[in-house]
């Protein structure tokens, strides 16, 4: 003889039953993490791009600072060649600043 088990079937006052309610609160729970995750993504990005232009803006004061002097182009580099590596430096720091917006 075989013993036939009751099923226990617990009435929702909602009428929705257990496991769909756990779908619907797991879904739920996944949309809201989903939503934090796109907040904070967005709000770092934000912070990210004004913190090199912070930088930027740091950058071109120092270039700025640097190339305030005006360098000649030297007559004789093969006298001084100290003087042409100054020269081509502060070129460099030119062309830099003009590239960056300074």
């Amino acid at each position: 003889m075989k013993k036939e088990l009751k099923k226990i079937e617990f009435e929702c006052p909602l009428g929705i039953d257990h496991q769909t309610r756990r779908i619907r609160k797991t879904i739920w729970s996944f949309l809201v993490l989903l939503g934090i995750s796109a907040l904070l993504s967005v709000l770092m990005l934000f912070l990210g791009v004004k913190i090199v232009q912070d930088n930027n803006h740091k950058f071109c004061q120092v270039i700025t600072g640097v190339t305030s002097v005006h360098i000649p182009k030297p007559a004789h580099p093969a006298k001084d060649p100290s003087r042409e590596r100054q020269y081509e430096w502060y070129v460099k720091f030119v062309e830099l600043g003009n590239s960056l917006g300074c």
